[in-house]
């Protein structure tokens, strides 16, 4: 059987929280977005399972060489058989780029050296002569262990510092056959053993009978300073059946061929080891190199990852190490690629092997993991550190060295800022609004003129209209310009006023002569005496009116997303599995493979007394027409289901999903509308919710779809922010591919609170014709979810983290106000352009090419949104009726 890889990703530590305190240095960011960071963790984790799986395929090759070796007998483990795996690289690949060398080494006991390793020197004579070159002739092999010892007899050696006869000794482990042959031939003899610090490694491999890597090596072959290890696969044979390599746990061979039981342990004679050599630079530098090649950072200026080992057994000394060892590493800063030559690899790696953890490592954010690389325990340390640059406000002055300085960053001038953090020249400071730049300060506007947005380099304060001014400097919308004195404001510009009237700077014409004044004033007064009293009578009704209306919406919202309008509709997780994709809710209705629960006490009936669980599988439609055309998210959702239930210790078969395209009628629209009108409820309900997010492309659009596209679509956000609000945060979780779930974290859950400011179609159409906009359809639905949060009486931790939030961000999470910005036609524009190639060709003619585009027109109107309805919810609240409201729509349910 196929020899199990032993190389695991062992999660011993999450990210931000590297192993040794005072030693690695991380500091807190400044002004940098949650997103940002949490795009920062993705791809600090994807770079440690990047390099995790890297391991994992170099170490490959060399656990084939393993198996070939113990599926045949020793006799049949000749040099030919070895060449003829090996060479497999040219055709097949099966080398890991990181492999710069393969060899087996029989343990080779002093009284029984001459009779069992004979065939070192004979097997090769008998197939080197095909000219394959392979090896070379033996001629030259003679004589090369003759030029060794004096003679053309075959020795073992040892390195001193080159290849010199071994000595007498009671064992040894000598590399019997070695690939590439080029510049290794003196290798064949070489007994590994003779080194104190790998003869540890051995033996501690014989001992826990199990893979093992040396510490960090300077590889022979490279001219330069780059860093290696070994990784040893121990063989041994059955004391009752010496004639078979074998491993622990591994069954024997018989005689006649067939397998049989494993070998005890006890009954394991050491015999010798398959061994791979390995360039660090090609596992970590070259790969990270390969990825990042020509493409910008995922964040900030500079990013640093450094790789560092520790062994899991002692060294010489008998005791376990603590200390991390540098092994390699790679570093990228923004807008210039790293110096990968191999003198840029040579500093680097000399810079960082001095590197002492009593420094401290200098980023602003630093992300750390292990991954287990052998059966004793060693690790490998991966250490990513980001460099954010300046934040908002400032610019770099000086770029970062990664991992020892931080980008240096100048304050903008006065009365200046940036757009963002990341700015690298004092161009991107920009004047406040009101300012112009003057002799590279920013100076406010002077009287009479104005300044409506930041100021560029150079750019001017724009003048008031004719007959208009400001009242004061620095003024910063043409609204700020007034009449002048003796002017007025007629709506279309400033006149001078009437005869008998006049004006201050901004203020309206008034009458001279002190009697019409006088009349007018009593005039008013009793006018205002009489009509007074019917408004103020009238007044009161509309109030009585208004608060009838304002308790009927409340009492309405609650009920939109405590009552569903249109069935809760389910299909078990079994049944999903086995339908191969995603298909139609009236074609699975039809087959009778769906489960329709009218009310939320039914809901509550399956998980209570069923024992059912309910998941709400939340993604976005990748067509048009069709959720998920060419199968990109059916397997993800299988896998993630599956992983679920296993985390939750649920039953398959008592499993249930809503799904959209599964749960929500598709043909029949007044039915749609009904279950769409539903959605907070189904997401209130359910007692799990999962995100299915993989990487795709939207097959209408073109347009990338992934997790962070569902994260910025409102209604994605709506499902998350109903769940939160009535189940809390403990049970919701992501899949973004087929190999994990991950759960949501709080910063990302925080994002659906804001879904007012995430895309929707209708608005990114412009809301043709008399399409409405699903932020108003929105509003009655969060009304009901903010009245049950603030209604509430729970004391669990999550739902109180809820509540805390909207507290703190209520008037963003719900705005009184929006702007709809729809579209009223489109206009076609022609132009004349250069003549035609036709037109060139023909002498004396003169042509031109017609060029025409279209623009769309539009109009923007502010429009209500909640408006004063959050204030009427909590002022319900402070009479004590918002819990009558909510119990009698509960009672409904």
């Amino acid at each position: 059987s196929r020899i199990a890889m032993r190389l695991v990703l062992v999660p011993v530590l999450a990210f931000a929280d590297c192993p040794v305190e005072d030693v690695w240095l991380k500091r807190q960011p400044i002004g940098i977005s949650r997103s940002v960071l949490a795009d920062s963790q993705r791809t600090a984790e994807s770079l440690v399972g990047e390099l995790s799986r890297t391991v994992e395929i170099d170490f490959n090759f060399l656990y084939l060489l393993a198996n070939m070796v113990m599926s045949v007998p020793k006799t049949a483990v000749t040099g030919e058989a070895f060449r003829e795996f090996t060479r497999l690289k040219e055709h097949g690949g099966l080398w890991g780029p990181s492999m710069t060398g393969v060899s087996i080494n029989p343990r080779v006991l002093h009284e029984n050296m001459d009779p069992q390793f004979a065939c070192i020197h004979h097997n090769r004579s008998e197939w080197e002569v095909d000219g394959s070159k392979f090896w070379e002739p033996q001629i030259d092999y003679v004589n090369l262990h003759a030029s060794i010892r004096g003679d053309s007899k075959y020795t073992f050696t040892k390195k001193d510092p080159g290849f010199v006869p071994m000595e007498k000794t009671d064992e040894y482990y000598v590399v019997q056959y070695i690939a590439p042959n080029q510049g290794n031939v003196a290798a064949a003899g070489y007994n590994i053993g003779s080194e104190p610090v790998r003869l540890n490694a051995i033996k501690t491999a014989e001992e826990i009978k199990g893979t093992i890597v040396t510490g960090r090596l300077q590889l022979v072959q490279s001219t330069f300073t780059k860093f290696g290890f070994l990784l040893l696969f121990p063989l041994f044979h059955d004391t009752l059946n010496p004639d078979h390599f074998t491993f622990p746990n591994r069954s024997k061979t018989l005689e006649d061929g067939r397998i049989g039981d494993s070998v005890p342990r006890d009954r394991l004679w050491p015999a010798g080891f398959v061994v791979g050599v390995y360039s660090m630079e090609g596992m970590v530098g070259e790969r990270l190199g390969s990825r990042f090649a020509g493409k910008s950072l995922p964040n900030g200026q500079s990013m640093l990852v450094l790789v560092s080992g520790r062994l899991g057994y002692p060294g010489l000394d008998n005791v376990v190490s603590t200390n991390w060892e540098f092994l390699a590493g790679y570093y990228r800063i923004l807008g210039s690629d790293p110096n990968r030559t191999d003198e840029g690899v040579e500093e680097f790696n000399i810079r960082w092997q001095n590197f002492t953890q009593g420094k401290g490592l200098v980023a602003h954010e630093i992300f750390c993991d292990t991954i287990d690389v052998d059966d004793s325990g060693s690790q490998w340390l991966v250490t990513v550190a980001f460099d954010y640059g300046c934040p908002a406000g400032s610019y770099m002055i000086a770029p970062p060295t990664p991992g020892e300085k931080l980008t240096e960053c100048q304050a903008c001038p006065s009365n200046s800022n940036t757009t963002g953090p990341g700015k690298r020249s004092v161009n991107d400071c920009h004047c406040f609004a009101g300012h112009e730049s003057i002799d590279n300060e920013c100076v406010k506007c002077s009287v009479g003129t104005y300044m409506r947005q930041q100021a560029m380099a150079g750019e001017k304060c724009l003048r008031c209209p004719d007959s208009m001014s400001t009242l004061s400097e620095g003024a910063t919308s043409v609204k700020e310009c007034v009449c002048l004195a003796g002017f007025h404001n007629t709506g279309t510009g400033c006149e001078v006023c009437p005869r008998l009237t006049q004006s201050a700077v901004g203020g309206d014409c008034e009458v001279v002569i002190g009697v019409w004044i006088g009349a007018a004033i009593i005039i008013v007064l009793v006018l205002s005496s009489v009509i007074g009293t019917a408004i103020y009578r009238k007044y009161q009704r509309l109030l009585v009116a208004r608060r009838i209306r304002h308790e009927e919406r409340v009492v309405k919202a609650i009920e939109s997303v405590s009552v569903p309008g249109y069935p809760v509709v389910v299909m078990s997780a079994s049944d999903f599995i086995e339908l191969g994709g995603l298909q139609l809710h009236e074609s699975l209705r039809d087959s009778g493979k769906l489960k329709v629960l009218d009310s939320v006490q039914q809901v509550r009936n399956l998980r209570m007394h069923q024992n059912g669980n309910l998941v709400f599988v939340s993604h976005q439609w990748l067509g048009w027409d069709e959720p998920d055309p060419n199968k990109d998210q059916y397997p993800v959702m299988v896998s993630a289901i599956l992983q679920l239930v296993k985390l939750k210790g649920w039953i398959l078969d008592d499993t249930f999903l809503w799904l959209d395209y599964i749960s929500i009628p598709q043909v029949h629209r007044n039915m749609q509308s009904l279950a769409v009108a539903s959605l907070p409820v189904y997401a209130a309900v359910c007692n799990a919710f999962l995100i299915v997010a993989p990487a795709a492309l939207h097959v209408n659009t073109g347009e990338p779809c992934g997790f962070k596209s569902h994260m910025n679509r409102a209604w994605c956000r709506a499902e998350q922010f109903a769940h939160l609000v009535g189940c809390g945060t403990d049970a919701m979780y992501f899949a973004t591919d087929t190999e994990k779930i991950e759960p949501l974290t709080r910063d990302e859950m925080q994002v659906s609170f804001f879904l007012f400011e995430a895309s929707l179609t209708c608005c990114s159409r412009g809301h043709p014709g008399s399409m409405p906009c699903d932020k108003e359809m929105m509003v009655d639905p969060l009304l009901g979810l903010y009245a049950q949060v603030v209604g509430c009486q729970s004391d669990c931790e999550s739902k109180r983290w809820v509540k805390e939030l909207i507290e703190e961000e209520k008037d963003r999470i719900f705005p009184r106000t929006h702007k709809v910005e729809k579209t009223t036609g489109e206009e076609s524009i022609s132009q004349f352009g250069s003549p035609s190639v036709s037109a060139r060709s023909s002498p004396g003619v003169r042509q031109s090419m017609r060029l025409t585009h279209k623009i769309r027109r539009t109009e923007v109107t502010n429009r209500e949104l909640f408006g004063e309805m959050i204030d009427v919810v909590d002022s319900h609240l402070r009479r004590g009726e918002l819990s009558s409201h909510l119990m009698r729509v509960a009672s409904k349910a």
